[in-house]
């Protein structure tokens, strides 16, 4: 009786040692509940499993303006169906890479506070957006709204504000307590950042850069951009990373009257607009390659591609330790490791300004550099291209 149930444990044991053994590597798969995007050949190439014993049957396709939805059955052995997953393929996408320095004068969606006021319940970095007095609502896009409604109305108002993504309202200030048309606060409408360009549409020069969001330098505000220009800086220097210390890289921006192009919007994975035909940053993106999803990456072995030093970019090797399965868009997708002795010995690892620093693996632009990790600056996190692009 004792070996008859040694026996029957064993085989439990090897049953389920054979099911993590075939799922483990695809358990985030069967986690997803929204729609899949992939290339055509991602989809051709299996890039959602890696267990040769799970297979997909094609279900009914839909016609879309870039593509196919495809309704996809999950099978055992290609005969028990575990899920259904809609995805949708386009066509494959070619982007120029990037990897040099952008400069990036942004229009903030609101007035930037730069000190605290306690007196009006308003602290540095809060983005001003509307003056509310009378029930009536007027909007603050640049600092002469502001001076406009002080100098033309004489009531007492409140300010609607964002301040860690929450709108929230001021107290109540009067003006009666004024003097004058003077308010006596500090406020800003643009801020200005040196980050690294990740790729540009070939076919439209639509950009993408920074791969996080756009955050003012003076207040550390996450800023939402509605407008502004794009330029090629002025490389200044570099200060490396240490154990203690995120060093940086330092570049100031010629504001020349017509740019190098114009900023569109910008969002939690990067900035966008579109360059000018004649920009110099098209002369150091002369390499095109193919995106991949997400669902493509691998632990391994991959390139990163940057300016160091104001001149043409250079491809470094690095390692990425961890890619995260994430059903949510989030900046931090993969952990990364620099292993490159060439980049090691001039930043010390991950520095600020590197941000944007396109991500090859197998000859695919996978992803973008997004932060350093503070006391092991050779490590750092990345962003998927997918994120960018979509």
């Amino acid at each position: 009786m004792k070996f008859k149930k040694l026996r029957l444990f064993c085989f439990f044991v090897f049953l389920l040692s054979f099911a993590v053994a075939i799922f483990y590597p695809n358990l985030s798969t069967f986690a997803i509940n929204e729609t899949v995007y992939l290339s055509n050949d991602e989809f051709d190439n299996g890039a959602l499993f890696s267990s040769p014993l799970l297979k997909t049957t094609s279900g009914e396709s839909v016609a879309t303006a870039t593509g196919e939805t495809k309704q996809i059955d999950i099978k055992l052995f290609g005969l028990i169906k575990l899920k259904t997953i809609t995805v949708e393929t386009f066509e494959n996408e070619n982007m120029l890479v990037g990897g040099n320095q952008i400069g990036i004068v942004a229009d903030a969606n609101g007035l930037i506070v730069l000190e605290n006021y306690p007196a009006f319940g308003l602290k540095k970095g809060d983005i001003l957006t509307y003056i509310v007095a009378s029930s009536r609502e007027t909007p603050l896009y640049i600092e002469a709204d502001l001076n406009s409604f002080l100098e033309t109305n004489n009531e007492d108002f409140k300010f609607k504000f964002v301040r860690n993504g929450k709108t929230r309202e001021s107290k109540l200030i009067s003006r009666g307590k004024m003097s004058g048309e003077n308010l006596g606060i500090w406020v800003k409408d643009k801020t200005s950042a040196v980050g690294i360009l990740t790729y540009i549409n070939p076919e439209n020069n639509n950009f993408g850069a920074l791969g996080h969001a756009l955050t003012d330098p003076e207040t550390g505000a996450k800023i939402d951009a509605k407008s502004g220009k794009v330029f090629r800086p002025n490389f200044g220097s570099l200060e490396k990373s240490t154990q203690k210390h995120i060093g940086i890289m330092n570049a100031s921006i010629n504001k020349r009257a017509d740019g190098d192009g114009v900023l569109h919007f910008s969002g939690d994975f990067g900035v966008f607009g579109c360059l000018n035909e004649n920009s110099a940053l098209f002369a150091e993106t002369q390499k095109i390659y193919p995106i991949a999803s997400r669902y493509s990456v691998k632990a391994g072995a991959a390139t990163l591609i940057a300016s160091l030093d104001g001149g043409a970019p250079e491809e470094y090797e690095i390692e990425i330790i961890k890619p995260k399965f994430q059903l949510k868009p989030n900046g931090k997708s993969m952990l990364v490791r620099i292993t490159d002795p060439a980049l090691i010995e001039k930043t010390g690892g991950i520095i600020r300004g590197m941000s944007g620093s396109p991500i090859i693996q197998n000859g695919h632009l996978i992803g973008a550099l997004t932060h350093a990790i503070k006391n092991d600056p050779q490590k750092g996190f990345a962003t998927y291209i997918d994120f960018m692009l979509r």
